[in-house]
């Protein structure tokens, strides 16, 4: 007997996180969007440094650098684009987080900056 998929999506707990490349976001680096799950945390994303490392910054009007290596490598440029492109998206990164939205209404919503 066929479970439909969505009964069996309702019975687990959600753990989402989706990736995003530079093509997708006109970002210089991949960005890492998750859903707010069981974290004890704000609102916020996560961003491959330059060293290959994740900083988060936190998802406000704002962004601030909320937790980093203790050395990272990220241009002040691609800091000031991740800034922007988080005051452009702040309504979809936010929905987001708090589960308002499922993974594709991010990908349609989310704008590219230019």
């Amino acid at each position: 007997m066929a479970i439909p998929m969505s009964s069996r999506l309702d019975a687990q707990p959600s753990y989402e996180m989706a990736n995003f490349d530079p093509d997708d976001t006109g970002l210089d680096t991949r960005i890492w969007i998750s859903v707010k799950g069981h974290a004890r945390h704000g609102p916020r994303l996560k961003v491959v440094t330059e060293d290959k490392k994740l900083l988060s910054i936190s998802l406000s009007l704002k962004p601030e650098i909320v937790a980093a290596p203790a050395r990272y490598r990220l241009a002040a440029t691609s800091l000031h684009k991740v800034e922007a492109f988080i005051r452009l998206n702040l309504d979809t990164l936010l929905a987001y987080w708090h589960d308002e939205i499922t993974t594709p209404a991010l990908v349609a919503r989310l704008v590219r900056l230019a």
